[in-house]
């Protein structure tokens, strides 16, 4: 059946900044009703500054040679700006065919004799209706199979298998940042032989656009991170591909939820859409997972101008007093995703004692709502979060991607940051 992992709940403050020039009219618009409107009000007295898209590119240029009193930004960051942003609704897939879907699918990753021989199951969800997916589960020959009519995918063959299902603890050895041009010209043994990260990450690109676009046609995938990890004596790829909508990607990382004492409900105000890939053999997908779901753009708005990156980094400066000799590692344009359920501020309906869902956490069907925000990423050094043994060295290293980021919405100036480091 589809795991769920409900991540860490995160204790963040929200800040609500308006502009120094005119709040634009979608903002206003937008305001209220983004987030539930109780903790998004525009203020009339910050510094941010306003730019039509076409001038926002050659701020960024400038903004990136100033100096900032707070903090540093690293020396390769380059800020690229999209030849368009909006606000974008989407929603979660709710594909009807799904007894002929899911069979495309599962082709891509097994042979017709082997999914004949897999015993494939029908199932449903407690918690939504709509919800269905076809499923195995071959634990003799380690494959497993699963696709639901949400759009959400996971296959595992037999070299990844025994890593998902164990839970093998693989350190994590080194990770390559693609989409900051890291160089990926090293070379690692993987279970059949030599392969370079570049040579990894070319296949893996080509793949998403000439096979896996079938399933996502609304979107191009670019391989983001790739982190090496160790198995046993040799190593494998654990690589993270993010979606680009019309050029800006969607957020790939933030996964959050709040819950709601009085209606005594869980729900996820940051969800991430990506697709993340192991590669145990040299240019081979031997597992797949495709986080909640597919994500369908049904309704786009144009906005017409926007915070200037140069404001946005001088208000971090002003808000983030705290901080001293903080690099920001990568600054960069996406779309945040917040899901709308139909029961916040709805009394809650009991039988029996048990409390009535009449959404999931996410499900076909379920709508997402995107903001433009500006990102800055801080990077975490592992000796930051990891003990040393006794001979001073760093204990094996088994978490992923570290972070610390700051958001600030590009139309209502709305700050939403992560500065501590939680394990999960």
């Amino acid at each position: 059946m589809k795991k769920f992992f409900l991540l860490l709940i995160l204790g963040l403050s929200l800040f609500m900044v308006g502009g120094c020039a005119d709040v634009p009219d979608e903002v206003r618009k937008n305001i209220d009703t983004y987030r539930g409107g109780d903790d998004a009000k525009a203020s009339e007295d910050s510094s941010f500054t306003y730019l039509p898209l076409s001038e926002l590119e050659e701020n960024a240029a400038s903004a990136l040679q100033k100096e900032y009193g707070q903090f540093r930004l690293a020396d390769n960051i380059v800020c690229s700006i999209p030849e368009e942003i909006s606000l974008v609704t989407l929603q979660y897939l709710y594909q009807k065919d799904l007894e002929d879907h899911y069979m495309d699918a599962f082709s891509l990753f097994f042979t017709q004799q082997e999914i004949d021989a897999q015993k494939i199951e029908r199932g449903y969800s407690q918690t939504d209706d709509d919800f269905i997916n076809y499923y195995f589960k071959n634990e003799e020959e380690q494959l497993y199979g699963e696709c639901g009519n949400d759009g959400y995918l996971a296959i595992y063959k037999p070299d990844a298998y025994e890593v998902r299902f164990a839970n093998i603890n693989c350190p994590n050895v080194k990770i390559y940042h693609v989409d900051r041009n890291d160089d990926l010209s090293d070379e690692y043994r993987l279970k059949d032989g030599e392969c370079t990260v570049a040579e990894a990450v070319d296949y893996i690109n080509d793949w998403l656009e000439t096979e896996y676009k079938q399933f996502e046609p609304d979107y191009d995938y670019k391989v983001k991170t790739v982190i090496v990890r160790e198995y046993g004596e040799v190593y494998f790829f654990e690589i993270t591909a993010e979606a680009f909508y019309h050029g800006v990607p969607l957020d790939s990382f933030t996964s959050e939820f709040f819950f709601d004492e009085d209606v005594i409900r869980m729900y996820q105000t940051y969800t991430y859409s990506r697709v993340d890939i192991q590669m145990m053999n040299v240019c081979r997908i031997d597992s797949i997972q495709n986080a909640y779901g597919i994500l369908e753009p049904v309704q786009t708005e144009p906005a017409d101008a926007f915070i200037s990156l140069e404001s946005a980094l001088q208000y971090c400066e002003k808000t983030f007093t705290d901080f001293r000799d903080i690099t920001i590692s990568d600054i960069g344009i996406k779309y945040t995703l917040s899901p709308v359920y139909d029961y916040i501020g709805v009394e809650v309906p009991v039988e029996n004692g048990i409390i009535i869902y009449s959404h999931p956490a996410y499900g076909p069907g379920i709508e997402v709502v995107s903001r433009p925000v500006w990102e800055f990423i801080i990077d975490v050094d592992p000796a930051e979060f990891l003990q040393r043994d006794e001979n001073g060295e760093l204990e094996p290293n088994p978490y992923g991607d570290m972070r610390r980021y700051i958001y600030i919405d590009m139309l209502s100036g709305e700050l939403h940051f992560k500065m501590d480091v939680d394990l999960y």
